[in-house]
């Protein structure tokens, strides 16, 4: 996979009109993966309704499986110390693979400060958290909010690694894996996700030519 470096425009850290620091990261804004079977199918039928209009998706099945282990990894700057609410923005909870990330602190030559064991500082990505503004984005597909276990950070810059490591629950028994990731939000206060906007931003208008079909059984 070519790798999308990071932009400013894509990558988004500072201080919201609530006055509350937060990071917003795209999905598609990768520094690194290793996952190959990209499917733009699942981004849904209409790129308005996606942060930045895209948003990462991969679709693997036992014909292809997955890389072990599968990563993505993203670069970030937190602008504040101190403790971070994570929301992630996903593909519904039934579809989505399982998932683990991490936060690893990086000095100014870009390698972590304390280079984490292979099996160290994981977060099991919670399948069971509630689903936040769910929205169709074409039929079959739905894209939706969680939130996810605090993290407390120091002020600097960070990788956040995160491994898909099996099928959703929809999928147990096919082992089809969808990878669907358009936003992670870090942000110091809870907010209100509400489709695209960051936090402390009015709602955006539903955009015209919506996706239709909402169904994602």
């Amino acid at each position: 996979m070519k790798k999308i470096l990071m932009s400013a425009a894509a990558m988004l850290a500072g201080v919201s009109t609530f006055g509350a620091a937060f990071v917003w990261i795209e999905g598609e804004a990768t520094s690194k993966t290793n996952l190959t079977s990209l499917n733009p199918w699942l981004k849904g039928d209409n790129a308005a309704l996606l942060s930045g209009g895209d948003a990462l998706s991969a679709l693997n099945d036992p014909k292809e499986p997955l890389p072990k282990p599968a990563f993505v990894v993203w670069k970030f700057d937190a602008p504040e110390a101190g403790e971070y609410q994570v929301y992630f923005r996903h593909g519904w909870m039934g579809h989505v693979g399982q998932m683990r990330y991490r936060f690893i602190k990086i000095g100014a030559d870009g390698n972590p400060v304390a280079k984490p064991g292979a099996e160290e500082g994981w977060v099991a990505f919670d399948a069971d958290s509630q689903s936040l503004d769910r929205q169709p984005i074409g039929q079959y597909r739905t894209i939706e909010w969680s939130k996810q276990t605090p993290v407390t950070l120091e002020q600097g810059s960070y990788l956040l690694d995160l491994q898909v490591v099996g099928p959703g629950p929809a999928h147990v028994t096919d082992q089809l894996i969808w990878t669907l990731i358009d936003v992670i939000c870090l942000s110091k206060e809870p907010f209100t996700p509400n489709g695209v906007a960051k936090p402390g931003e009015a709602p955006k208008s539903a955009p015209a030519g919506g996706a239709v079909g909402g169904s994602y059984l």
